[in-house]
């Protein structure tokens, strides 16, 4: 990150750049390219280069873009299920940020043994999962006694690391609350570290990933991380 004044800017190497982005994305990324060498040259920092990263974030945009109910339900049956409770909600008498994740996290406890990922598979291998990168758009509201669905689609496998998105639908209101995306590892307890999936961890989830890739429908992703 750089600031310059009251102004801070984000620069990554593993920027992808969306073209659907809108009017007022294009103008700022307009006027970023053009004030760039003049920024960043009392800083050192090649102002081309600067403009240039600063135009790629200007185009990610701050939105997903837009997917249809019935594209999430092409995923299959939601991983997980619940209503919103009362003790979730926040002075905006909604429910607040840090629930949408412990939503997320108890989905993503609800797909594990479907994978061979369950407690008892765990306790056998003296093995985890823990996640390394999580990236989250707050769509919608989300209120109490709202009912929500959690779906989930792979979008990456590799030795040891998958990468997914989970979709928090709100039930009661047909709207898309939530997107999740994350990359997750597995882990050997005895030596705290990464290791291979299990080979038949690694099929299932390679199979549900291909499924998941044939989709005809393009998986939201921010574009940083990866299994």
């Amino acid at each position: 990150m750089f600031t310059t004044g009251s102004t801070s800017f984000i620069c990554t190497a593993t920027i992808r750049a969306v073209p659907e982005f809108s009017q007022g994305h294009r103008s700022r990324a307009a006027a970023a390219e053009a004030a760039g060498p003049l920024l960043w040259a009392p800083y050192g920092i090649p102002g081309n280069a600067i403009a240039a990263a600063r135009t790629a974030v200007y185009r990610l945009g701050v939105k997903p873009p837009p997917i249809a109910l019935e594209q999430i339900r092409e995923l299959g049956p939601p991983c997980f299920e619940a209503v919103a409770r009362d003790e979730w909600t926040d002075r905006n008498q909604h429910v607040n940020i840090r629930y949408y994740t412990a939503v997320f996290d108890d989905a993503g406890d609800a797909f594990y043994p479907t994978v061979g990922l369950g407690d008892t598979d765990h306790r056998r291998r003296e093995s985890g999962t823990m996640d390394l990168e999580h990236h989250t758009h707050f769509l919608r509201e989300l209120r109490p006694g709202d009912r929500i669905a959690v779906y989930l689609r792979i979008v990456g496998v590799s030795a040891k690391r998958f990468h997914y998105l989970m979709f928090l639908v709100n039930e009661s209101t047909g709207e898309l609350a939530s997107i999740f995306e994350c990359v997750n590892t597995f882990v050997d307890l005895t030596q705290r570290k990464s290791a291979a999936w299990p080979a038949e961890v690694r099929d299932a989830l390679e199979s549900i990933c291909k499924m998941h890739s044939s989709l005809p429908w393009a998986a939201p992703i921010c574009g940083s991380m990866s299994a």
